[in-house]
Formats: C-alpha cells, sequence, structure tokens
C-alpha cells in the first residue's frame, strides 16, 4: 500500500498536471491581440518534457486560433516531444485585413482512472511583420482552464395521462 501511495505522489510530482476528471481536455487560453494586414500571427506549443519517471512522453495537443466572437478561425493538431515545438500561423488577409484573436490549446489527460494527469504544454504568440520577417510581439502568458464536466442532463417533466 505505502508503496502504491509513494509512486502516485511521484507521477503527480514530475510535472504533469492532475485531472480530477479523466477524459476532459486540459484548455490553456493566450492572448487577445489584433493583427492586421502585412502581419502574421505564429502560435508556438512547447513540449518542455517532464522529469523521472515519466521521461520522453509526446505530447498530443489541438491548438486553435478564436477571434474575438468565439469563431474558430484556424485549427492545428500535433504529437509534440519533448523539448520540442508545434506551431500554427494565421495571415489576416483571409479576415479581410484585421483580426482580434486569442489562442486555445486543448490537451487530452494521459493515463487511466485515478491516475489522469495532463502534459505540462507551454504556448506562446509572436505577432510577425511580413515585410521583415522581424518579431513585434510576444505573448507568453497563458490562463489555464481546469476541466469543466458537462452539465448533466435535466429531467424532463412526465405528463399526467
Amino acid at each position: 500500500m505505502r508503496i502504491c501511495l509513494l509512486a502516485n505522489i511521484v507521477v503527480l510530482s514530475a510535472g504533469v498536471a492532475m485531472a480530477q476528471v479523466p477524459d476532459l481536455p486540459l484548455t490553456r487560453v493566450i492572448g487577445v491581440i489584433g493583427i492586421g494586414s502585412g502581419q502574421t500571427a505564429h502560435l508556438n506549443v512547447f513540449n518542455p518534457g517532464t522529469g523521472a519517471p515519466l521521461l520522453d512522453i509526446r505530447c498530443q495537443s489541438t491548438f486553435t486560433f478564436v477571434n474575438d466572437q468565439g469563431t474558430e478561425l484556424k485549427t492545428g493538431t500535433a504529437t509534440i516531444d519533448p523539448g520540442k515545438t508545434a506551431s500554427l500561423d494565421l495571415i489576416p488577409e483571409a479576415f479581410n485585413g484585421r483580426v482580434e484573436l486569442y489562442a486555445v490549446v486543448l490537451t487530452p489527460p494521459i493515463g487511466q482512472a485515478p491516475n489522469v494527469g495532463y502534459c505540462t504544454l507551454v504556448p506562446t504568440i509572436e505577432i510577425i511583420d511580413n515585410a521583415t520577417g522581424n518579431t513585434i510581439a510576444v505573448f507568453a502568458e497563458s490562463t489555464l482552464r481546469p476541466p469543466v464536466p458537462p452539465a448533466p442532463a435535466t429531467p424532463t417533466a412526465k405528463r399526467p395521462d
């Protein structure tokens, strides 16, 4: 019993956020920024890896640019090796020249209940000047939204016959 408990504590402290609700993705939100004509929004998602005993965990992720009205603009998916990044670019010309946006990064759970955790991925958004290739802004602070289970179905009232 003590060995199992110790193993669970080691897993919990290895850089993987633990879930309370299995099978729901962990959500990170980054941004809100406006980009205009001649600029590109470049979303980077970095897998810093974890410590022992979870070395070399490849992390799956879905990442999406969303406009200020909540409409998904562009989505990508990747399996990211430790120490590597995945990225997604958005050019505003596809949206009539200017768009206010943020990014959402979803990470599915790892493991099986009751020992479910999440990869710790690090997202950033760069705004790049297309003419020079220079980065003109970087957003590195993201907000973590814990998994939220769907609301339970409300029972329908029966009509008396």
